[in-house]
């Protein structure tokens, strides 16, 4: 269990430490005692989100709590003896013995290593601290039980576990591309965004001096004036802080669609990352019971799973163009908004304000897409034959594409509309 344990969480060894810091170890770990690796992780700690260290991924904390306990002494190696020690006691603390198979202590085994995924309850399939600190579940609950009763070995683990990393750096990959377009959105605003305001209120003064001057000609009093601004002041405000805030607006849009979206489908931890993730896991499982049964079966899966993954490319392609049309356009349309304190010229800021409205749409659109279509896999993965539900998975993505280019315009046509009519 432990090398099943050390396999996922540390594939480099007893010398790993968490791929975030960025204060290494002075020497390696093995050649360290107790006490300099808590040094170094209380260091490291100051510029990381975690000091993980060793074949376990022990941090500062539990590390001290070891030695107060008296597993093992500060002065000790930190050993691959010394860290097996380590690993045992803490494995020993979820009430895990050679043999056990109840989920509840694979639960609890995964509360403390978070490459495993819980398999009960909410969030199965995820680890407990899924997201914190790039933690994600580094194998499917299927396999981390199979292995628990000894259905599977090491060898297996460690083939199915590199297809999920395969999925995860994927994923990863596009999750730091979108990262980076929502930047670029927000350093095209930077750039802009004093000429915005400064339109902003010279046309403001424009619109007070024209609508000032036609009230006086008329013979009309101070309360015809005042009562004329109430509308357009409000608004100005308005656009004044959208425009000033327009960068932090465009990367909390990105971000609140997402969580929205995973509120409303009632996922935990929800990201493009975790979807690839899982979409590989489903593929290799129907790869390998294609591959049990005879070959024009197995021929069949392939095709259809081959055909898969061409369409979730396409999928994550029109992700990624929906994000870049959405957020950059919006972005380059900042100075638009400008233009919103002159009374002739409303309708255009109307129209980015709805823009930006369309963009939270679309975000929130794709992501219940996406993630609709990975749980209607999921079932027909649980409901049918090999053959049927490779075929009904790839006809399930043909139709998520479509809607993943579909609807998100649709949606975006009619917040413009509205807010143009508005």
């Amino acid at each position: 269990m432990l090398e099943f344990i050390g396999s996922l969480e540390a594939p480099e060894g007893y010398n790993q430490v968490y791929g975030g810091v960025k204060l290494m170890p002075p020497a390696p770990l093995t050649s360290m005692t107790v006490q300099e690796v808590i040094n170094w992780q209380r260091e490291a700690s100051r510029t990381a989100v975690s000091s993980a260290a060793g074949r376990y991924q022990v941090i500062r904390a539990t590390l001290e709590s070891l030695v107060a306990q008296g597993v093992v002494r500060p002065s000790d190696r930190f050993s691959p003896k010394t860290q097996d020690r380590l690993g045992a006691a803490l494995l020993a603390d979820t009430g895990y013995t050679d043999g056990t198979t109840d989920q509840n202590v694979a639960n609890r085994i995964s509360g403390i290593w978070a490459a495993l995924p819980r398999v009960t309850g909410p969030g199965r399939g995820a680890s407990t601290y899924e997201g914190i600190a790039g933690n994600h579940a580094l194998i499917d609950p299927d396999s981390y039980m199979a292995f628990m009763t000894c259905e599977i070995g090491l060898a297996e683990i460690r083939t199915r576990s590199a297809i999920v990393r395969a999925g995860l750096r994927v994923g990863l990959n596009i999750e730091a591309l979108l990262e980076n377009i929502r930047e670029q959105s927000a350093k095209i605003v930077d750039r802009y965004s004093q000429v915005a305001i400064w339109l902003l209120w010279s046309l403001l003064a424009v619109q007070l001096v024209f609508t000032f001057g036609r009230l006086a000609m008329m013979g009309e009093g101070l309360e015809a004036m005042i009562a004329s601004m109430v509308f357009l002041l409000p608004l100005t405000l308005l656009l004044w802080v959208v425009i000033t805030n327009f960068g932090d607006i465009l990367t909390w849009t990105a971000r609140a669609a997402t969580q929205v979206s995973n509120d409303t489908i009632g996922s935990e931890g929800f990201s493009l990352a975790t979807l690839i993730r899982d979409r590989m896991i489903l593929f290799s499982r129907n790869m390998e019971a294609g591959y049990a049964l005879s070959t024009w079966v197995y021929g069949g899966v392939l095709a259809a799973t081959l055909c898969n993954l061409i369409v979730l490319a396409l999928q994550l392609g029109a992700v990624i163009f929906v994000y870049m049309r959405s957020l950059i356009v919006l972005a380059a349309s900042a100075i638009l908004l400008g233009l919103g304190s002159l009374s002739g010229t409303q309708n255009v800021a109307f129209g980015v304000l709805a823009k930006l409205l369309g963009a939270f749409l679309q975000i929130l659109t794709i992501t219940i897409i996406l993630f609709a279509t990975l749980d209607l896999t999921r079932d027909l993965s649980a409901a049918s034959g090999i053959l049927g539900r490779a075929f009904a998975a790839l006809s399930l993505d043909l139709v998520a594409l479509v809607l993943l280019v579909a609807v998100p315009r649709t949606m975006t046509k009619l917040a413009v509309v509205r807010g143009v009519s508005a």
